[in-house]
């Protein structure tokens, strides 16, 4: 089963970005989209999750990432205009590891990928 995991820092203040909303979702090719997991990053910015992949054939994944919320939570980001970041991924089978570590702020982010 393979996993992903990411550690979300927040750059307004160097700290982790703890409690930012995190989803990974499937999309078919006829545009459909599931939900494969959803969750919320811990204390320290990370969030790891197994996915189990259904029988339906996807033809790309994405992982979203929910930093307006975050932001607005802490009274920076009211009138930012990035509410979430989506990144588009292609998943490995097998016991394969992702990690897509985020660096966010209000108005954008960096992320890159990490084996």
């Amino acid at each position: 089963m393979p996993s992903i995991s990411t550690h979300v820092l927040n750059s307004v203040d160097g700290s982790h970005a703890a409690g930012v909303k995190v989803e990974c979702l499937g999309y078919t090719t006829a545009g459909s989209c599931t939900v494969l997991f959803s969750g919320h990053t811990d204390e320290g910015g990370r969030l790891t999750a197994d996915i189990n992949l259904p029988e339906t054939l996807f033809e790309y994944f994405a992982l979203e990432f929910h930093s307006g919320d975050y932001f607005a939570g802490r009274g920076l980001g009211a009138d930012a205009l990035v509410n979430s970041v989506q990144f588009r991924l292609r998943l490995q089978a097998g016991d394969a590891r992702h990690h897509l570590p985020v660096i966010a702020a209000p108005h954008g982010c960096s992320a890159w990928w990490s084996p």
